[in-house]
C-alpha cells in the first residue's frame, strides 16, 4: 500500500478541483482500475467513509479546511488500496487596491490570502516631476505607510495610495569672470 500525506492551500473561489485529488503513485497507477474520491467534508479527518466514493472530482469554493478521502480500486491481480485522506485548506481572499493619487497608469487589484505574509506588488504608476516615495492607506499620507514591495499580513481588504516626492529643481547661476590683472589667470591665481 502506498500512503500519501499532504496538505493543499488554495484561495477562496479556487475550487478544489484545480488540484486533482485523485491520487495514485505513478509506478502503481497501472495496477488500479480507477481512483475514487469521497464527497468533500469539513469534518471526519480520522475515519474513512464506508460509502459515497465516486470518480467525480470533488469541489468546494468557500474558505475553510476540507477533508477528501480517496482510495484506488485494484485490478484482478491487485487489492484495493486502503482509504486515505487529503487535507485541503481554502484561505479567505482579500484585495489590495492601488490608487495613483495624482500619478498616471493603472495597476491591477492584488488578491491576497487573509492572514498570510504577502509581498505588495511593485509600483508601476508614474508622475511627471515626481518620484514614487511609498504607499499609504490615506491619500494625504496621514495613514499607515508601506514601502514598495513590502511584505504584509492583512486581515481585511486595503486601498493603498501612491505617495510622491517632488524632484528638486536646481538652478545654477554662472557669470563670466574677468581677470583683474593681466597674467593672473594661471591655475591658483584667479581672482573672483
Amino acid at each position: 500500500m502506498v500512503s500519501l500525506v499532504f496538505s493543499v492551500r488554495l484561495l477562496k473561489a479556487e475550487p478544489i478541483a484545480r488540484c486533482r485529488i485523485c491520487l495514485c503513485a505513478p509506478n502503481c497507477a497501472k495496477n488500479y482500475k480507477d481512483c475514487y474520491n469521497s464527497p468533500v467534508t469539513t469534518e471526519n479527518a480520522t475515519t474513512a467513509p464506508t460509502a459515497g466514493y465516486t470518480t467525480t472530482i470533488p469541489t468546494a469554493t468557500e474558505a475553510g479546511t476540507y477533508y477528501v478521502w480517496y482510495k484506488a480500486v485494484g485490478d484482478d491481480a491487485h487489492v484495493d488500496s486502503e482509504p486515505d485522506v487529503v487535507t485541503v485548506t481554502i484561505g479567505e481572499e482579500i484585495l489590495v487596491k492601488y490608487e495613483s493619487n495624482g500619478g498616471s497608469g493603472t495597476m491591477e487589484d492584488q488578491k491576497v490570502e487573509k492572514g498570510v505574509d504577502t509581498a505588495l506588488n511593485t509600483n508601476t504608476f508614474t508622475r511627471d516631476g515626481y518620484t514614487f516615495k511609498e504607499w499609504n492607506t490615506k491619500a494625504d499620507g496621514s495613514g499607515d505607510s508601506y514601502n514598495d514591495k513590502a511584505v504584509v499580513n492583512l486581515d481585511s481588504s486595503l486601498t493603498l495610495y501612491a505617495q510622491w516626492k517632488e524632484i528638486e529643481k536646481h538652478t545654477h547661476h554662472l557669470e563670466k569672470v574677468e581677470a583683474v590683472e593681466p597674467g593672473c589667470e594661471t591655475e591658483g591665481n584667479k581672482e573672483f
